[in-house]
Formats: structure tokens, sequence, C-alpha cells
């Protein structure tokens, strides 16, 4: 019975030392998760939770010391088992040291303690290496994904007739969708006025000068017939006259046959002096005027041919006009004004033509002045917008900011130190904050402390824990369904495999 209640009573102490023991690494396990869990931890608070870890798990060493200690002591040689609390009797001294010692074995009770602090040690070195990792990496630097804006102006002036429905800042737009509807009922148009005014007046030249011309080929039409007709008349006539002439001259030289036969009788009667010299001299007169008569004749023919040939080429000649006669002057009259009108209609025509081209012209452009559809060239969420229904707007102004969904970036603040390591094309990579999603990316500027282009949603001054700013084009952002623009996380910058900087809150 006493040796049972021996077995069963507990080691004086472990009462008093389990609860505190397990306090204390409940304690600092909970520290060094919630320290692992801040974002603005900084080394002197990590090395702190180490430390602390460090002396708990010596001080669960010592106290399995103890206890080890304290099961040896229950399996002395000096108390036997079932030996009660009572100072021992020499008796029972002697008892024990002649019978054989029993020694007490590593039980599974302690066995399940140890390995019970070995799984702690484990969650805290697993736990507590997160801010230690920190040590390692820049700290205090920002990181959001960022986009470029779009921003649309009105192109004219004028006022807002039209707005898409539904359109608030946070709202997806597609591409090709018209926001807004600007027109301007007031606009003038004098250039148009001019032209218009400048067709009209040619328009009726035109009308003119087409009635002129109709005129004129008429009348030129009945010159030209009687031209035609006066030259064939004539044509004739001098035939005529050649004719009549060359039968005059076959009259005359019939008639200096008949005197050159007369002469000669005359000079027979004469040598018998039947008739006197008065009589020969008579016949050689009118045989010398006969021979002078078809001279004439000939050489008026030759006239009427060159006449005739002359008319037969177009040339009149004649006693009573200098080349062709009044009719032929006026058909070659007709004729050029006929030929300058046409020259005249055709060039009406062409600068009509031309003028019409130039009032089409201007007339797309008075539309474009007067309405405008102010469209979105592609998929895009709204960031501001700067205008409203029934607006009065001015040339250049701007309507709305958009932002570009489909090029996400991000900006990154980082320190000198990272700044100077850093070069174009680099890789790194994204990890969103709340996920934990790692998505590759670039460096594709490094802005350093200058300023950074100035049409960016967010803009890098914006990122105030440091002055370096960088620009990493992550690809995988755009594949996402929603637009992650304002969204934090933290970028690594790499190189080959190697982590070697890091920048941004995780």
């Amino acid at each position: 019975m006493a040796a049972a209640a021996k077995k069963n009573k507990p080691i004086a102490g472990a009462t008093e030392l389990r609860p505190k023991a397990i306090d204390d690494c409940i304690a600092s396990l909970d520290k060094v998760q919630s320290i692992g869990q801040q974002d603005n931890v900084t080394p002197d608070e990590a090395l702190a939770v180490i430390d602390d870890a460090c002396r708990m798990q010596e001080g669960l060493r010592r106290s399995l010391d103890e206890l080890r200690q304290d099961q040896l002591k229950d399996s002395s040689p000096f108390q036997m088992p079932g030996q009660t609390d009572a100072p021992a009797t020499e008796e029972e001294i002697a008892q024990s040291v002649s019978q054989p010692r029993v020694a007490r074995g590593f039980t599974w009770s302690d066995s399940k303690k140890v390995l019970k602090s070995a799984l702690g040690l484990l969650v805290i070195a697993y736990i507590g290496w997160q801010p230690v990792q920190r040590l390692f990496q820049v700290s205090s630097v920002e990181a959001v994904v960022n986009s470029h804006l779009i921003t649309l102006r009105s192109p004219i002036e004028g006022t807002i007739a039209r707005q898409l429905d539904n359109l608030s800042v946070g709202g997806d737009v597609a591409g090709k969708t018209t926001l807004f509807t600007i027109e301007n009922p007031r606009s003038e148009y004098p250039r148009i006025d001019d032209l218009r005014r400048r067709i009209g007046a040619i328009s009726d030249d035109l009308l003119v000068d087409a009635k002129r011309l109709v005129e004129a080929e008429a009348l030129f039409t009945q010159m030209s017939r009687i031209a035609r007709e006066f030259r064939d008349a004539r044509m004739e006539q001098l035939q005529a006259n050649i004719a009549a002439q060359r039968s005059e001259i076959a009259a005359s030289r019939a008639k200096l046959m008949q005197l050159d036969a007369r002469l000669k009788r005359q000079f027979s009667l004469f040598s018998t002096n039947v008739v006197p010299q008065a009589k020969i001299d008579e016949v050689q007169r009118d045989q010398r005027v006969a021979s002078l008569e078809v001279t004439t004749l000939e050489r008026r023919i030759k006239v009427a041919q060159i006449e005739l040939k002359a008319l037969k080429s177009g040339m009149f000649v004649g006693d009573n006009y200098n080349d062709i006669p009044y009719s032929a002057q006026q058909s070659y009259s007709l004729r050029q004004k006929v030929t300058d009108l046409k020259a005249k209609i055709f060039s009406n025509d062409r600068q009509t033509a031309r003028l019409r081209v130039e009032l089409a012209e201007e007339e797309k452009q008075a539309l474009r002045l007067a309405r405008a559809d102010i469209v979105l060239p592609r998929r895009s969420r709204v960031w501001e917008v700067l205008t409203a229904q029934g607006e009065q707007v001015t040339r250049g102004q701007e309507l709305i900011r958009l932002v570009d969904c489909s090029l996400p970036v991000v900006t990154a603040a980082v320190t000198e130190t990272v700044y100077n390591s850093l070069s174009i094309g680099a890789p790194a990579s994204f990890r969103y904050r709340q996920t934990g999603e790692d998505l590759p990316g670039t460096v594709v500027q490094l802005t350093g402390v200058a300023s950074a282009a100035a049409n960016l949603a967010i803009m890098p001054n914006a990122l105030t824990k440091e002055s370096y700013r960088v620009m990493v084009k992550v690809p995988g952002l755009a594949s996402k369904a929603n637009c992650a623009i304002g969204q934090t996380g933290r970028v690594i910058f790499r190189e080959s495999e190697k982590v070697i900087r890091t920048a941004g809150v995780p």
C-alpha cells in the first residue's frame, strides 16, 4: 500500500513548474506570430522576439532537467519503493542496501513532453523566420499597381448634348463606346457662304454663255452656208467666163485668119493696080487689131484661172474685197466667238467642280465643328468625370480621365542602395499583399528622384517612404479579370534565380 501511494504521488515542484512553462511558451508563440504579421517590424523588435524564444527554449530545457533529476531521486538506493516520507530506520537502510537497486526508465509520459517541446520549438523557428528574413531585405518602401491615364478632351466648342448612361467613377467601359456627344448650334461658317455665292455666280454665267453659244453656232452655220454658196457660185461664174473668153479667142483667131486671106488678095490686086495702097493698109490694121484681141482674151482667161485656183483653196480674189467676202468674214468671226464661248464654259465648269469639292470639304469640317462624338479607344475604367450633361465646354477642355486596364504597371519606391543596383530590363516579380501570388515582370523605367510621367493614375510622388522610384512592367496584371489599379504589394528584384533586393509592402 505504501509503495502504491508513493508511485501515484506527484513529483515535488512539477505542479508549479508545468503551468508556468506552458504559459511562457504560449505567450512567446503569440508574440512571435503577431510580430511576424506586422508590416513595419524593425530589426530590434525581431531580435527581441528571437531572444525571448531562445530564453524560453533554455527555460524548457532546465525544466526537463529538473524533472529528470527528480525521477532519479525517486529511484535512489537510500529510499525503497513504497517508502513513506518518514525518516528511514537503520533496519530499512540495511534492507535497501542488501536488496538490488531498481532503476526507473524514461517513461512514455516523458517522451510525450519532449516531443511537444520539440514541436513548439519548430513552430517558433518557422514563425520567427519571417521577421528574420526581412532583416536581409529592404524595408520601409512601397509598391502599388499603376497604369496610364487616358484623358479625353473636347475637339470643339459646344454643349454636352448626350452622356453615356451610368457613367460613374470606377465603372468599366468597353472599347469603341460613345461617352459624350457635343453639339454647337451657334457655329458660323463664312467660308461656306462665300463658296456657295461663287458657285451660284459661275452657274449663272454658264447659263448665259450656253445660250450665247447656241445663238453663235446657229449664226455661224448660216454664214458658213452663205459663204459656201457664194464660193460655189463664184467658181461657176469664173468657169463660165473662162469658157466665154475662150470662145471669143476662137472667134478672134478665125477673124484673124480671114484677114490674113484678105490681105493676100489685096496684095494680088495691088500688083495689078486694081486696088490702091489704102486698102492694103486697112486690112493690115484690122489684122493687128484682131491679133491684139486674141492676146487680150488669153490674158483675161489667165486672170480668171488664177481667181478660180485661189477660190478652190479658200482664197477669194476680186475687185470688191481684199481676200474674202463679207459672208466669209462673218463666218470666221462667228467661229472665233463659238471657240471662245466653249473655252469659257469649260473653264467655268472646271472652276465650279473645284469649288464644289472645296464646299464639300468645308461642309464636312463644319459638321465636325457642329457635332462631335467622344469615343473611347479601348476598354478602360473611369477614373474621374470632369463634366456633366448640358454643360458648356470649350475646345481642348478635359472631359473625362480613364485608366487603361490593358497596360498596367507597378510603381515602386526603393532606397538609394537598391536603386543603384538596378538596370533597365532587370528581372523582377510582383507579389500581392493579400493573396501572395507572384507575377513575373521586368524593370522598364528608372526615374530616381526626378519627376516621372504625369499621366499615371497614381502619381509616383504619392510614394513618400522612399524618394527613388522604379517602374516595373508586369504582363500578368493585364490578364486579370478586374483592374488591380491601386492594390499594394511587394516588388522583388531578382538576378537569375537569386533574390538580390526587395522593395514593397508585404
